[in-house]
């Protein structure tokens, strides 16, 4: 399976929990909503942006009405990111662009960068589009993240089954691959 195929994959299955891809004023309220939710000690606007141009993947938000409600946000590691990752070198609030997979380029693991919600639904939304992605087009690959609030570490850990990374010393957790590479087409 191609890259472009798999960029596919996941927006199908974003798109199934109503999580669509962030641009524009969507991605800036998406950014306003998270930094209300869980404060201050996240990326800024202009490293998500950059993040967003650099990947096109990396930003999805869910409308409940006309206002965004959830913001999904994940960061799929090349080699190099996933390296940064198992020495505990990863920044994750300012990830170097070096270190992420680009369009056409198959990932090597997969950073949650983080999700927030509103309302009851949008909670349940990003949580669920995490999981589907762990357990679906992204199954062959590692699964690391930090929690920025008890909330999330709660989220990671008891619905999505996060475990401590051993040997980390800045609170990453991460989750095994669940499924085999894909296969290539002949």
């Amino acid at each position: 399976m191609g890259a472009s195929s798999l960029n596919s994959r996941i927006r199908r299955t974003l798109a199934a929990f109503d999580l669509r891809p962030a641009s524009g004023a969507a991605l800036d309220a998406g950014h306003q909503l998270a930094a209300r939710l869980i404060g201050p000690g996240i990326a800024t606007l202009e490293t998500l942006r950059a993040v967003q141009r650099h990947t096109a993947l990396a930003a999805f938000v869910r409308h409940e009405g006309e206002e965004v409600a959830g913001v999904f946000v994940f960061l799929l590691l090349n080699a190099h990111g996933h390296a940064a990752v198992l020495l505990d070198q990863f920044d994750g609030l300012s990830p170097p662009l070096d270190q992420l997979a680009v369009p056409g380029k198959p990932p090597s693991a997969y950073y949650g960068w983080g999700f927030a919600g509103v309302t009851p639904s949008a909670r349940a939304a990003v949580v669920a589009g995490a999981d589907a992605l762990r357990h679906g087009p992204l199954a062959h690959i590692p699964f690391f993240c930090r929690a920025a609030t008890p909330a999330g570490r709660r989220a990671v850990t008891l619905k999505l089954g996060y475990r401590d990374l051993p040997g980390s010393t800045s609170g990453m957790f991460w989750s095994p691959p669940v499924g085999d590479p894909p296969r290539r087409a002949a």
